[in-house]
Parts: structure tokens; C-alpha cells; sequence
């Protein structure tokens, strides 16, 4: 936790996330440091947010309790799911605020926060072509295309994969140059095809994610953000994950699927009311989930996919189970099928913007 701290530098620390329920700080002295340091997620004293660090924390823990005793189908290994390692929760009377609160702007104040490893961002190359492909014009200077590559507010890159949604005659468009931000970066459908990345093989890695979360951890996976990061070094400590397949991208290069954001996770009955819980959250999520509403082949096979994986893995998780329980995930991909439109404004309702890295 020193990093955090006046001791190992005086330089404010930079906000690389942001919601209404708070923000995140790091160091950025070397966004491409080995391994990838630290952050701290604070509540910054928001009255009434829905959800909770507490409540975070503790299902960080019981995920964690139970990776240990992940089961994928044998014939077919999972590709990397990454976990960012919880470090500390701090209290707003905890001791450490002594060295961290001169490192934050002015007028900061102590309150509730959770120390985590730092998710690894993706590479400089891998933020030019994300610039150069969807931010700036065709015919922009390359010197114009490096500064903003290389800008504060962008080199901290995740992305998020949205296997549910195509970018294509959406109202917003990065067909202009304008001010943006590769911090939280959206990827739609078409997006990711043009640029060749494994569409597939990410709906397999979230339906793993996903099986997880609802069978082994029995949590309903509310608001669980999933994003597109480097992959750890190997042999890093407390490299806790799912699956073992790195991505991988002639520019993005070895890449993996971290999974982050429990604050509104809440325990899911194993029953048709579990069920129907997880279809809401399925649906109430970001675009993230391919879905069965699809309107051509490509999105046909991203759907295959993900429904094949996720009851593959469903079954290995649930086969020493009751016969009641193991029919669950069948039932859950048919009340997803029933509810399809239910929720028409599925990722962009009114939600309680969680605190993104």
C-alpha cells in the first residue's frame, strides 16, 4: 500500500475512474510498470449510493473462496478470467490516511475505501489502434494521434466488450475528434470484428465467468462490469483466476478478461426464483451478454457460443447436484429467451454507475 503514500512520492494521485458512487486512484508514474501496482476505490462519502464497499468486499471474498473449486468442462479449457486481488478496506479512522489524504486534491476528506490490484491496461499499440481506428479522423496528423495516445486521461486503457450490442447505427459515433476517454472503452459487435479480435472465444470466457458466479458463488452477478486488460506476468502472486488461455491479438497481444465491480452482487436462490433474479440481472446488465435477439449469422454464432459454453460449463459445476438443480441453467437460458425486449434500453437505463476503473 506504499505506493499510495507520501513516502513514496508527493505526486497527486491520478483518478482513473469515476461514478456516483465515488472514484479510483492510482499511481500512473509508470502506467506500464510490471506488475501493474495498486488502486484505491473510494466511496468518497456518498450519501444513499446503492451500492456498498462492505458489501464488496465480502463478495470479493466469497468468490475468492471459491475459485480453488472451479470446475470447467474437462475436454475444453477455459480462457483466462482474471480476479483483481483485494489488498486492504480501509476505515475512515484507518492509519493510512495519514500518508494517503496528501496525495489526493485538495478539500478530500477520509472515508471507506478498498485497496485492489491495479487491473493491467492495455499496451500503447493497442490504444493507437483503438485511436486511430474509431477516435480520429482518416487523414489526422500521426503527431496529433500520438498526443492523444499517449494523454493522461488515456493511458490507463480498458476495454469493455459488448458481445450484445452493434455500434452501427447507434446515435453516439467516434467518427469525429473530440475529447475521449480510453479508461472505460466501449467496443461494440462490428467494432471488434473489423478490428479482428476473438468474439467468440470472449463469449466463451464470460459464460465460464458467468456459470461461476451463479453456481459455485451463488451470487446473481448485479452490475458485474468485465473488461478487456493485459494479461499478469507469469507466476505473479495472488494470481487469483478462472481458465488458463491467455487471448491472443496481432496488436492487442496476450490479453485477458478481468471481471471486477461485486458492490451490488446479492446471494441467488438455487430455485426458479433464483432464476428469474439472474434473468433480470442478465438483462438489466451492460451490453456485455451476447443475447438470442440476434439479427444476423455473426451474431447467431457469438450467441451459440455462449450458450453452449455457459450450459457445458453449468454441467460440470452442478453434476453432483440435485436433478432440480442441475436443470437451472437450461431453465435460466429459456427465461432469458421469454424475456428478450423486456428491458429495450438494455445498458444505457438509469443504474447506479458503478465506480469504474
Amino acid at each position: 500500500m506504499s505506493e499510495l503514500m507520501t513516502g513514496n512520492s508527493d505526486t497527486i494521485l491520478a483518478r482513473i475512474g469515476y461514478g456516483t458512487c465515488g472514484s479510483v486512484w492510482a499511481n500512473l508514474a509508470n502506467v506500464d510498470a510490471v506488475p501493474a501496482g495498486i488502486v484505491l476505490k473510494r466511496t468518497d462519502s456518498v450519501p444513499d449510493c446503492p451500492g456498498s464497499l462492505k458489501n464488496e468486499l465480502l463478495i470479493h471474498k466469497r468468490i475468492t473462496s471459491k475459485v480453488p473449486y472451479h470446475k470447467e468442462p474437462p475436454t475444453s479449457p477455459g480462457f483466462l478470467v482474471n480476479i483483481p486481488h483485494n489488498i486492504a478496506f480501509l476505515e475512515a479512522n484507518a492509519p493510512a490516511w495519514d500518508g494517503i489524504l496528501p496525495r489526493l486534491p485538495r478539500g478530500f476528506e477520509t472515508c471507506q475505501a478498498l485497496v485492489n490490484e491495479r487491473i493491467m491496461p492495455l499496451d500503447r499499440p493497442s490504444r493507437r489502434l483503438l485511436i486511430t481506428n474509431y477516435i480520429a479522423p482518416a487523414k489526422s496528423d500521426p503527431e496529433a494521434i500520438d498526443y492523444v495516445t499517449d494523454s493522461s486521461s488515456n493511458v490507463h486503457c480498458l476495454v469493455r466488450p459488448y458481445l450484445g450490442r452493434r455500434q452501427a447505427g447507434m446515435a453516439h459515433s467516434f467518427s469525429s475528434f473530440h475529447p475521449v476517454s480510453l479508461r472505460n472503452c466501449p467496443l461494440y459487435v462490428d467494432q471488434m470484428m473489423a478490428l479482428g479480435l476473438p468474439l467468440k472465444e470472449y463469449a466463451c470466457a464470460i459464460a465460464d465467468a458467468l456459470a461461476f458466479m451463479y453456481w459455485e458463488v451463488k451470487i446473481d452477478a448485479a452490475d458485474v462490469e468485465y473488461v478487456l486488460g493485459r494479461s499478469r506476468p507469469a507466476g505473479t502472486n495472488n494470481d487469483i483466476h478462472l481458465g488458463s488461455r491467455p487471448f491472443t491479438h496481432s496488436t492487442f497481444g496476450d490479453h485477458a478478461l478481468w471481471i471486477l465491480d461485486f458492490d451490488n452482487c446479492q446471494p441467488i436462490r438455487m430455485d426458479m426464483v433464483g432464476v428469474r433474479a439472474a434473468a433480470d440481472k442478465f438483462w438489466r446488465n451492460d451490453p456485455y451478454y451476447p443475447t438470442p435477439d440476434y439479427r444476423n449469422d455473426d451474431d447467431k454464432a457469438i450467441w451459440v457460443a455462449f450458450r453452449e459454453r455457459f450450459l457445458a460449463t453449468s454441467k460440470e459445476i452442478l453434476k453432483d447436484e440435485d436433478e432440480e438443480v442441475r436443470k437451472l441453467p437450461m431453465q435460466l437460458m429459456v427465461q432469458v429467451l421469454e424475456t428478450v425486449g423486456t428491458y429495450n434500453n438494455r445498458g444505457s437505463r438509469p443504474r447506479k454507475t458503478s465506480i469504474r476503473h
